[in-house]
């Protein structure tokens, strides 16, 4: 039954960058941050040709894999098969196992070796399960440095499940059969791990990086009502059709859609140019594609598009993006589910004007050091319109900026529109600037200049909005 649904529940094509790079690992010797996975299916691929239907078919039989693992587990643990068979269904068919388990990336793979971790533990055979728990490890990928992100508990603990009428019930039963079943090894593992999840998961993941720990919660979730097989296997079902019911949205628009970067990249002619962030250069190596630079090299590209991640605000943009749903926005991150082709800057950045970067909450940015020399196209407005932001975790509370004769303050957390008359170079000063550890040296975020129709006589004006509330991270 496992085996059938992810079949069915397959994508049509790659919808997450990381994705793409597991695919091109089949082919060279780059284990694209989940060595465990690549290795597994270079043996499938010899026999397939088709990097993306390996990893789906991949996918597939590590569901079933672990699938029968997790039976044997269940089984013993909760003594009898039925009880067995409605923890399987809770466990492999919740939300996030319906919407990622199929995927051509390292879930599934995952998700077997914790099935196997799980029944090596019960066993006693520390040395097997200590493989298993690796074997974990091995299939995702994680984070360079060590970051507690307190946010991170509820989402990774209660979203898996969906909304609250499924995750509730769900966890408030976990809790009550971890009390009753008295497995103190088996609650050690899954706080440890999911706590892992918290310091060294990609946050822009969505919940991918905890769904092995669902199996180990699905355990504890049937343990109050394993001893009543008919109520055990009822409330499965129940929860199986809500399950579906939630998630069918997300599973439905990933079959019969492409990505909304390659939907995207189609749509301009194999002979432009686009200049795309960097984590979606790999969507363009379909056939037929556009030329593809990064954006260090946008100054030198004559012509062509930008292609960024979520909707945005420029006049003229073009906006690729999946339909919202409450799975969606629960279960899957932000990236590559919504991009924008968006008219390249009417400007050449000289000296001091970082790379174009992009995120899903705030559009496009370049990085300003404490001086930045733009020039500006022939004259086509008397004045122009800069756009600054301070985004709210830069170290530097506030900051002054001055155009020529003209100067904003911006707070953090802020943005300062500031116009100026549009002669051919201008020169924009910071008082102050800091370094992140990439040793760059970085004042404000430039985020729009456009022509101006407002008269000359109000040049030199500026415009400061308030701080608001918005979400740190992924800007530096």
């Amino acid at each position: 039954m496992v085996g059938a649904i992810r079949l069915a529940t397959a994508p049509r094509g790659f919808w997450h960058a990381d994705e793409i790079r597991l695919a091109a690992g089949l082919l060279t010797f780059d284990g694209g941050g989940a060595p465990l996975v690549v290795a597994l299916a270079r043996l499938i691929n010899v026999f397939v040709r088709d990097p993306f239907v390996t990893l789906v078919a991949l996918s597939v039989i590590a569901s079933v894999a672990g699938a029968i693992l997790f039976g044997l587990a269940a089984s013993h643990l909760l003594g009898n098969s039925w009880a067995a068979a409605a923890s399987l269904l809770v466990a492999f068919l919740a939300p996030a196992m319906l919407v990622f388990g199929p995927l051509p990336d390292g879930t599934s793979v995952a998700v077997a070796c914790m099935a196997a971790a799980c029944w090596f533990l019960m066993k006693r055979r520390f040395g097997c399960f200590a493989v298993a728990a690796a074997g974990v490890l091995a299939a995702q990928p994680w984070l360079d440095s060590v970051q507690f992100r307190p946010e991170l508990v509820v989402r990774f603990a209660a979203h898996p499940w969906g909304d609250k009428f499924l995750s509730l019930p769900i966890l408030a039963a976990a809790l009550f059969g971890a009390v009753r079943l008295r497995q103190p090894l088996l609650v050690a593992f899954g706080a440890a791990y999911g706590m892992l999840c918290v310091l060294l998961a990609p946050a822009l993941d969505g919940v991918r990086p905890v769904i092995p720990l669902l199996l180990i919660v699905a355990l504890f979730a049937v343990a109050p009502v394993a001893r009543r097989p008919a109520i055990a296997m009822a409330s499965s079902f129940v929860f199986l059709l809500a399950s579906v019911a939630y998630a069918w949205p997300v599973v439905a628009e990933r079959r019969q859609h492409q990505s909304p970067a390659v939907a995207a990249l189609r749509s301009v002619s194999p002979d432009a140019v686009v200049i795309a962030a960097p984590d979606l250069v790999p969507f363009g190596s379909f056939r037929g594609a556009p030329r593809i630079v990064t954006p260090e090299r946008l100054d030198e590209v004559p012509d062509g598009d930008l292609l960024v991640h979520g909707r945005s605000p420029v006049p003229g943009a073009r906006i690729f993006g999946s339909s919202p749903s409450a799975a969606g926005r629960k279960l899957r991150g932000d990236r590559f589910h919504v991009v924008s082709l968006v008219p390249r800057p009417r400007y050449a950045a000289r000296r001091g004007v970082y790379a174009v970067e992009s995120s899903p909450e705030r559009g496009e940015w370049r990085w300003l050091a404490r001086q930045a020399v733009i020039d500006l196209p022939q004259r086509t407005a008397e004045a122009v319109e800069l756009r600054f932001r301070l985004p709210v975790d830069s170290p530097v509370e506030r900051n002054r900026l001055s155009v020529g004769e003209a100067t904003v303050e911006i707070l953090r957390g802020g943005t300062a529109e500031l116009l100026v008359p549009a002669v051919s170079r201008l020169v924009i000063h910071a008082d102050r600037t800091f370094t992140p550890p990439d040793g760059r040296e970085l004042s404000v975020q430039l985020i729009g200049v456009r022509p101006s129709l407002l008269p000359f006589s109000t040049t030199g004006s500026a415009v400061v909005k308030t701080p608001q509330s918005t979400t740190p991270g992924g800007e530096r």
